[in-house]
């Protein structure tokens, strides 16, 4: 796309041909959406202040959610999820076949709760090959919709629902030279679970 081309078009959809192609309505109304979820998390998350960070936890989280498609936004607000930070998830105790795990999903339908993968530093900063809080942050939240469960209201059968619906997010082989981002359940990350048993509570303040 030549510098004439660029300059002819309004920054909104330049915008919205950077970002995934998203329509320019959807990246215009973005922020307002992060806004929101980040509120949010500020109320409900531990905000890691006894950990390193680099740059504050709000910056980090919103460059992070700046790579999810707003409809995924919209499905989080919905839903009333609260998405956290969590610097444990790159501090993993892991096996030589072990996934790493960029996100964990709390799925219940009262109170879900989200984190996404988070080392404090500053990934403006990050290394091409180095993992940074937004490298995974978008597929993670563009990919739970898929992963919720059914509605429960009865008590206890929630608290099992809970239990059960646990999951883990990491990249996994779709074929030949190809992987993609899925959330499996805890089972099929029962060796990281076992070595991490902390991270079946989501870190909430």
């Amino acid at each position: 796309m030549n510098n004439s081309i660029l300059k002819a078009l309004s920054p909104i959809f330049l915008l919205a041909i950077l970002t995934g192609c998203e329509s320019g309505e959807d990246v215009a109304r973005k922020g307002g959406l992060i806004d929101g979820i980040v509120s949010n998390s500020l109320r409900q998350c531990d905000l890691q202040k006894n950990l390193p960070q680099e740059i504050p936890y709000e910056e980090r989280l919103r460059t992070a959610l700046g790579k999810a498609r707003s409809t995924a936004l919209d499905e989080v607000i919905e839903t009333g999820t609260t998405i956290c930070l969590d610097q444990r998830l790159s501090t993993l105790k892991t096996g030589f076949f072990d996934s790493n795990i960029r996100g964990v999903f709390y799925n219940n339908t009262r109170n879900p709760v989200v984190t996404l993968w988070d080392d404090g530093k500053d990934p403006e900063q990050a290394g091409i090959f180095s993992t940074s809080v937004t490298s995974y942050s978008g597929n993670a939240v563009d990919k739970l919709k898929d992963s919720r469960p059914e509605p429960v209201h009865n008590p206890l059968e929630e608290e099992q629902a809970l239990e059960n619906n646990i999951k883990l997010g990491a990249m996994h082989s779709c074929g030949k030279n190809c992987t993609t981002f899925k959330w499996k359940s805890k089972t099929a990350h029962s060796s990281i679970v076992e070595k991490n048993p902390a991270i079946m509570s989501p870190p909430l303040g």
